[in-house]
């Protein structure tokens, strides 16, 4: 069930980055050659977010099985 809701939280984030990144392309604020620029730092944002979820479930996977090995339960 973890997986499923990192899942679906890492396509909520995406969802809501490109919303965002069409927001300030139709804006206009930064003329047409920056839709590439907005795209990647669009891209690195979600990139972070998922990666930042990721090693803090690793890590409580971690604790979890030291605590296992340590008391057997």
């Amino acid at each position: 069930m973890l997986a499923a809701f990192m899942h679906v939280g890492a396509d909520m984030i995406r969802s809501l980055t490109t919303t965002v990144e069409g927001f300030f392309l139709i804006s206009g604020l930064w003329g047409p050659a920056a839709g590439i620029a907005v795209d990647s730092w669009a891209c690195m944002v979600i990139t972070v977010v998922i990666l930042v979820g990721i090693v803090f479930r690793v890590y409580e996977v971690v604790l979890d099985m030291v605590t296992y090995c340590r008391t057997g339960e």
